[in-house]
């Protein structure tokens, strides 16, 4: 069991060409490396969505849909309060994949990763 972001981070196994749908699953569109900008390296690979995979993803959601509508505005906000929470004290596992996904530079992945817990909290 994961537990903390900082897992998922540091053990891409866990997530390695899968897709976050209904769990950690392999999809029917195929996978992608993601190269590395900075050294022409394979970082890890994705998976890839095809119209299957779309289609279960969509079943997925609209099952979900109505015990989420139903979920109490507070509740609802919370999940996200959570997850900024979760990026907030991970910043440290999380900012060298971004930076190395991306080719970034750190000022600029502290800026976005300020900004996404920024847009998370919003909601309250």
């Amino acid at each position: 069991m994961i537990t903390a972001v900082h897992d998922a981070f540091a053990d891409y196994r866990l997530w390695e060409g899968k897709a976050l749908l209904d769990g950690w699953n392999t999809t029917l569109g195929g996978r992608f490396d993601v190269i590395e900008p900075a050294t022409g390296q394979v970082l890890h690979t994705i998976a890839l969505a095809n119209e299957k995979d779309i289609a279960e993803a969509t079943r997925i959601a609209k099952a979900a849909q109505p015990a989420w509508a139903a979920t109490p505005f507070e509740a609802r906000a919370e999940v996200f309060r959570r997850a900024a929470d979760l990026i907030d004290k991970n910043r440290d596992a999380i900012k060298p994949r971004f930076i190395r996904e991306t080719g970034s530079v750190s000022p600029k992945v502290d800026f976005e990763l300020g900004l996404a817990i920024g847009m998370l909290r919003s909601g309250q």
